[in-house]
């Protein structure tokens, strides 16, 4: 393999990384705000529950929307961030094997 095609290569793998790291870290946000629905959700039906503000079936309504999107979305981000950890760790692994297959020698010369 020449170095042009090394480079190249270690270079794709370099964007695929980055890529999969952006992606990571926005499940992780994603899942932030999913539990966020999911909190505000729950106090908002306990609050229309026990009659703070006045007692609304729109209102119970939307704090279950809220619920239960924030789950569907938690699951979601979860398996999304799973599957692009494991790419990640692919990923990885290839760039180390690459970086080690790398007559040293050649570098440069």
């Amino acid at each position: 393999m020449s170095d042009e095609e090394i480079r190249s290569r270690l270079t794709e793998l370099e964007d695929r990384l980055e890529n999969l790291q952006d992606a990571i870290e926005s499940c992780r946000k994603g899942m932030l705000l999913a539990r966020v629905a999911i909190l505000a959700g729950s106090v908002l039906f306990v609050i229309n529950l026990i009659g703070l503000i006045a007692p609304s079936l729109l209102l119970a309504l939307f704090a279950f929307t809220a619920i239960i999107g924030g789950i569907v979305w938690l699951g979601a981000n979860k398996t999304s961030r799973d599957e692009a950890l494991i790419k990640l760790r692919s990923a990885q692994a290839e760039w180390r094997a690459e970086t080690d297959a790398i007559d040293m020698s050649t570098i440069g010369g």
